[in-house]
């Protein structure tokens, strides 16, 4: 019995695509099937079925059957080891959930079938309906999802793959399809003596009865949908609207006929389903992501979860839950508020795969897929989840909004990241929002009010002499709950109050003092009510935005000219692991990090490392901030941790916005941001006390400084403080004016990087030995404890050790010594390096601080006369050169620190030139220059960094007139007959 039609047709072909193909019918149609214990009847109700008129039979695709969670099982029980009731058996879900339909198989020779007929109209009125194929969403038997799921999960020899190899996708429930078959009917009929002979050797072989029995069979091999026409057409809308037959061509050529009716059997019963979910809702352009967030204190709402559905363009929303088996309720809440998208992924969780949650699903004409169990990066939420917490973090902190009211700032700042433009490709400028729905996003319920501002609204309840505009704080819009524009205000007894009466207080009631004392009476009561304020320490590490620790002395230049060392280079560590590289991902990119080497089944590493990366065939994995896994070569993740870092191999980031401020107690408070200097008061210039939270381009949050800000991006910042209402403030005030006046002429000038010092190609870098101890833990390696073992054995000679019982010395500075920690561009090595502070001491020679620098002509000279003189050219690195040369010019004394080991707090003498300090360079290049001349070398009076020697070369007597030293700092080029000889002996 034919249900109803969709007006779809699909194009049908045998196995042999020579044959012509046909047009057949989408159709929902009903069969009955009969009990044979009881006799009773039950309506398979077959949805989106192609409906063949000429077929005597009818075949079930177990695909679309099993997505529509109907249990296949069709290996007979003689082939099964212990077969039970269930097996050889159909099982279909009924209306009452703990109830199974179970319909069992029978098989005609090799066949398995259902032996079922068409049903009467009373029947199909009457008798109980089980539903085999899902009537949405709609079923395209030529997609790939389910190619993709399968190739997935295997590798090339349909052996299941390690988690850490399943791609970046996200996955459906593994399903699998068997085609059911069915023998044909032989019709013996032939036309001429050729097709007999050619019907007995095989009946296939007879071209009228290889076409018969194609029409009988309809083996469905290929299928293509097609529109075949609206159910109401042009002429029966004119007809049934009562208007012209142009209006009506237009109309349909624009709309859909998404829930016409065309019922075609007799009864009127059971016209159609009930479920109008899917005409009256509306309709999202992507798929959302689904997961569950459990908070750690329970709201004001007596919520403890939220659901978080978000999309891979920044769309989110937040529905906090008392329990996790509220879920399914907050799909109604969805899917009638914003809309229905075209799936809906989600993990394997119980509360998502339970009856309900799928049924309703379903009814809204939604895709349903779940992600591999624990396997949360395939999983868009995950990575919006964590900005989201983040995000309502940092708003809680900064306005002392108290922590049971988690649940709502969540959902509000969910609905600010909907409506804001982030930086994502395939938003092309336009707000998650507008993408989302197609509409123009409407902002105005949220642009007026900052989350927990203080206002004044109209309180009807009040009663004389209180005033009726009474204190509020803001928490945002109340959805469902009046106008677009009825605000949820929180009152001083911790109660909400709804109503579109209220307004932000002005500036004189925020400066008045009795307007404060009410200020703070407020906040007392509301903290009695709902307890305390969200402070740091009651959130977890991953709900903070990341503040990364700097030198004392750190002022942004770094150290200049500290030259190169040569150090023995290991090959028992793998210089990739725990680095963090910025790798394209999608259309955007994302920094990983590098947690392990691949290995083969065998469980041998994959690929061999190489000196040169694309020769390099390691393979590794790596894990992004949504715990997201994949794959990546050697060669990639080189290129990766070269291309995000500058000349200086300084780590870069690029700013997307400044979203968030935040203060502490050094920080200037205005009314005390003057001096008086010369008698007269001057403003304080400092930014100290202040810190913005950035958002990267690799959609990572961090809080960097003011003052580090100011210098990298002063535009930006200075627009962020006006559009905030901060630019008056006293760390803003004093530059931020004359950055907007001459904001066209600097911008030109500005650096547009921001120089990233927790990381050098990927590597976390240290700061102090104790940090360089913890990473190595982390990472199970001993890679900087080696480094800096290795650096204090060449480095004690620069120490004379005092007597625990001895004071300082007289006459000498005291200076401050550290380690500085650095990554090598070459191998990733790492490397430390013992420095003094020099910035505490004055420079005791201003004119000749400098080390040896040859010149560029010089170099271009030297190896021009080589190759007319055909000379040997060789090069070096003079180890620890600094370290070399007595200190003469400064006397320095310092207290050992934790890299001195047992010494540690011991005082001593500096007596070799150590990196940093003022005098080092030229003490290093006067002890340098006096050894050249006694071995003989002499510098050249237009370039002293050049030292020539007389020269014949010994084998013919060719007198090429001098041999060449060229010096850079610790580097040395010879030009000599001799090169290596002459090498030995300056060393």
């Amino acid at each position: 019995m034919i249900v109803s039609r969709s007006g779809k047709v699909v194009d049908v072909c045998g196995y042999d695509p020579s044959t012509t193909s046909r047009q057949l019918e989408v159709v929902t149609a009903a069969i009955a099937y009969d009990r044979p214990t009881t006799g009773e009847t039950i309506i398979l109700v077959l949805h989106q079925a192609i409906h063949v008129p000429n077929m005597d039979h009818h075949l079930l695709s177990t695909m679309q059957s099993r997505t529509n969670d109907v249990t296949i099982n069709d290996r007979p029980k003689f082939l099964t080891a212990c077969p039970n009731d269930n097996d050889h058996c159909i099982l279909a879900p009924s209306d009452d959930p703990d109830d199974i339909t179970r319909l069992p198989l029978r098989i005609h020779g090799t066949i398995s079938y259902l032996n079922v007929r068409k049903p009467t109209a009373a029947e199909f009125a009457n008798c109980e309906h089980v539903s085999l194929t899902a009537d949405a969403p709609d079923w395209d038997p030529r997609t790939t999802k389910y190619q993709l799921v399968e190739d997935s999960l295997v590798d090339n020899a349909g052996r299941l793959l390690e988690r850490g190899d399943l791609k970046d996708r996200h996955f459906i429930s593994p399903l699998y399809s068997e085609l059911s078959t069915n023998n044909p009917r032989i019709i013996s009929e032939t036309v001429s003596q050729e097709h007999a002979i050619l019907h007995k050797i095989d009946p296939r072989l007879n071209d009228h009865h290889f076409s018969q029995q194609l029409s009988d069979m309809v083996q469905i091999s290929s299928v293509r949908s097609a529109y075949k026409g609206p159910a109401v057409d042009a002429i029966k809308l004119a007809r049934n609207w009562g208007i012209g037959i142009e209006a009506p061509t237009k109309t349909i050529q624009a709309t859909t006929q998404r829930g016409a009716r065309t019922i075609l059997h007799p009864s009127l019963t059971r016209r159609r389903p009930t479920n109008d979910r899917f005409i009256r809702l509306r309709r999202l352009n992507h798929n959302l992501y689904g997961d569950l967030m459990k908070a750690d204190v329970k709201s004001k709402r007596m919520n403890e979860y939220a659901h978080i559905f978000g999309a891979d363009n920044g769309w989110c929303r937040a529905h906090p839950l008392r329990t996790k088996g509220q879920a399914p309720e907050v799909l109604s809440t969805l899917f009638n508020r914003d809309g229905v998208p075209p799936a809906l992924i989600v993990d394997g969780a119980k509360e998502f795969v339970s009856g309900d949650y799928k049924k309703r699903v379903q009814q809204a004409g939604c895709d349903l897929r779940t992600t591999e169990p624990y396997s949360p990066w395939q999983n868009t939420a995950e990575g919006t989840i964590r900005e989201l917490k983040k995000d309502t973090a940092r708003v809680m902190l900064r306005t002392g909004t108290p922590k049971r009211l988690w649940d709502d700032c969540l959902e509000h700042r969910a609905y600010i990241r909907s409506h804001t433009a982030l930086n994502i490709y395939n938003l092309d400028g336009e707000v998650p929002e507008t993408v989302m729905t197609g509409q123009t996003a409407n902002i105005g319920p949220w642009c007026d009010f900052q989350w927990y501002q203080w206002v004044k609204y109209y309180d009807e309840t009040a009663k004389f002499p209180d005033d009726k505009m009474s204190l509020g704080r803001y928490l945002g819009p109340s959805p469902g709950i009046g106008s677009l524009l009825t605000g949820k205000i929180l009152k001083n007894n911790g109660n909400y109050h709804h109503t579109s009466t209220f307004r932000a207080l002005t500036s004189e009631e925020m400066a008045d003092d009795a307007k404060k004392r009410l200020h703070n009476d407020f906040n007392t009561y509301v903290n009695d009510k709902l307890g305390d304020k969200a402070k740091p320490e009651d959130l977890s590490e991953d709900d903070l935005t990341p503040t990364y620790d700097r030198y004392e002395d750190d002022s942004g230049e770094g150290l200049d000219l500290l030259p190169d060392r040569d150090e023995q280079q290991h090959d028992y560590y793998d210089r990739y692991l725990n680095a963090e590289v910025l790798l394209a991902r999608g259309d955007k990119m994302v920094t990983g990090k590098v947690t392990g080497r691949k290995r083969e089944a065998d469980g041998n590493l994959r690929g061999n490392g190489h000196a040169v990366p694309m020769l390099d065939t390691r393979t590794y994995t790596v894990e992004f901030p949504d715990e997201a896994k994949a794959t990546y070569a050697a060669n990639v993740l080189a290129e990766g941790m070269y291309l995000q870092c500058d000349e200086n191999s300084n780590q870069f980031l690029l700013l997307d916005s400044i979203i968030d401020q935040k203060t502490e107690k050094t920080a200037i408070q205005p009314g005390n941001n003057r001096f008086r200097y010369h008698g007269r008061l001057v403003q304080k210039r400092t930014t100290k006390g202040w810190q913005l939270c950035v958002q990267w381009k690799d959609g990572t949050t961090t809080w960097e400084l003011l003052s580090d800000l100011k210098e990298s991006f002063p535009s930006e910042v200075a627009e962020y403080s006006v559009a905030t209402g901060i630019d008056h403030l006293p760390a803003f005030k004093w530059w931020v004016p004359y950055i907007l006046k001459k904001r066209n002429a600097i911008i030109a000038k500005v650096r547009s990087r921001y120089h990233k010092r927790t990381h050098k190609f990927g590597i976390r870098v240290p700061k102090t030995v104790q940090e360089a101890r913890e990473l190595d833990q982390i990472n199970g390696n001993n890679l900087w404890e080696q480094a800096l073992l290795k650096e204090m054995s060449n480095v004690r000679v620069a120490f004379k050790m005092l007597n625990k019982e001895d004071k300082a010395p007289v006459g000498h500075t005291k200076n401050k010594c550290h380690i500085v920690f650095d990554v090598k561009m070459e191998t990733l090595r790492r490397k430390c390096r013992l420095v003094a502070g020099g910035h505490m001491t004055e420079a005791p020679c201003p004119s000749v601080t400098y080390s040896s620098v040859v010149s560029r002509e010089s170099v271009r000279i030297a190896l021009t006369l080589a190759a007319l003189n055909a000379l040997e050219v060789k090069a070096a690195d003079i180890q620890n050169a600094y370290l070399t040369a007595p200190l003469v010019s400064e006397k320095i004394w310092t207290v050992c620190g934790p890299e001195f080991g047992k010494d540690k707090g011991r005082k001593a003498f500096v007596v070799r030139a150590l990196y940093g300090l003022r005098a080092a360079r030229h003490d290093y290049r006067t002890f340098l220059s006096e050894y050249m001349q006694n071995l003989g070398w002499k510098p050249c009076l237009a370039d002293p960094n050049v030292y020539y020697m007389p020269m014949t070369r010994p084998d013919d007597g060719f007198e090429y007139n001098y041999a060449y030293a060229l010096l850079y700092i610790d580097d040395i080029l010879i030009i000599h007959h001799d090169a290596m000889g002459a090498l030995k002996k300056i060393d």
